[in-house]
């Protein structure tokens, strides 16, 4: 998964932690500018291989249940 807003990419990590789903955040945004567009700015949710048929399909009903409350 990669995005622009580290609250998305956080709130995401935490629905992977609820099905027990190991995870991390890398964020390649330079702190010294506050750029939000292009690749220097995407924030990166990582899982280990084995668990990433997993994580995509609690990442898809994650985004389903975000369209949803929209």
């Amino acid at each position: 998964m990669e995005r622009h807003i580290e609250f998305e990419v956080e709130m995401a990590k935490n629905y992977l932690a609820n099905h027990r789903i190991p995870s991390n955040i890398l964020n390649k945004r330079d702190s010294a500018h506050s750029l939000n567009i292009g690749e220097m700015s995407l924030i990166y949710l990582y899982v280990p291989k084995e668990f990433e048929k997993r994580a995509r399909k609690a990442l898809s009903e994650f985004q389903d249940e975000l369209d949803e409350d929209n």
